[in-house]
């Protein structure tokens, strides 16, 4: 990823202070029971890039949801003209001393989501809590579910800046 990144923004043709792409990716799994009967079980990715380009002193923005160089080449030129135009009436004017070089990485510790465990142990335990949720015959209805979100991102910059992050989110709900 930080290869078509970076070569997007040394391909870029536009004449900005300073381009910045941060691209996205979130794959996210949700499993989920109602009364001990399957209810949900999904499997769902999301991705994107925020594009950020500097130019006579003022911010342009655009996003994409298609991670191909032709993508990415397209909001760079989108940020660039919001930028320009956005010039005329500036405020304050930045300089690229805003957005510092940035390099490093951050993964979390704890990487396992619901994708590794194998299908059939989930919806055991999903069933164990809607069955342990019935504790009177009064509660007409259980639900339980688990949600797990493996997040990573990719930053990089014209100034050098190369910056990766994963984490993994998950939790689980139980209901009458």
């Amino acid at each position: 990823m930080f290869k078509l990144l970076s070569d997007v923004v040394l391909a870029a043709t536009v004449p900005a202070d300073w381009i910045g792409i941060r691209a996205v990716r979130d794959a996210s799994r949700t499993c989920a029971m109602r009364d001990g009967h399957p209810d949900a079980n999904r499997w769902h990715l999301d991705e994107g890039a925020m594009v950020e380009v500097l130019v006579k002193g003022q911010f342009g923005y655009s996003a994409t949801n298609h991670l191909s160089p032709a993508a990415l080449a397209a909001a760079v030129d989108q940020a660039y003209g919001q930028a320009l135009a956005a010039s005329a009436w500036a405020v304050h004017r930045f300089t690229p001393a805003a957005r510092p070089k940035a390099t490093g990485s951050s993964v979390c510790a704890y990487q396992q989501g619901l994708d590794t465990l194998p299908p059939e142990r989930l919806n055991e335990l999903m069933i164990k809590v809607c069955h342990g949720l019935q504790v009177s015959e009064q509660i007409v209805q259980t639900s339980a579910s688990a949600k797990s979100h493996d997040i990573e991102t990719w930053f990089v910059s014209s100034n050098g800046s190369e910056v990766y992050q994963r984490y993994c989110q998950m939790w689980c709900t139980g209901g009458i």
